[in-house]
């Protein structure tokens, strides 16, 4: 099941529309503040499209956390 959930997970981060402005964090759909991991999903989209350096400019982590995943 946790494979299942982590493949679905890079197939969905795969197709997203990385210049998209809607987000799934709570802190910045109200406005409040940029989380830590607010740029991680566009960071692992842009890995998975071999963009290294808008993956790095987005979030620090997101190519380790593809590697991860």
């Amino acid at each position: 099941m946790e494979k299942l959930f982590l493949i679905t997970s890079l197939v969905f981060l795969f197709f997203i529309n990385p210049n998209d402005q809607t987000s799934f964090c709570i802190l910045k759909n109200l406005n409040l503040i940029n989380c830590v991991g607010c740029g991680i999903g566009k960071s692992i989209h842009y890995f998975l499209h071999f963009d290294f350096l808008n993956s790095i400019s987005s979030h620090w982590f997101g190519p380790i956390g593809s590697l991860i995943i």
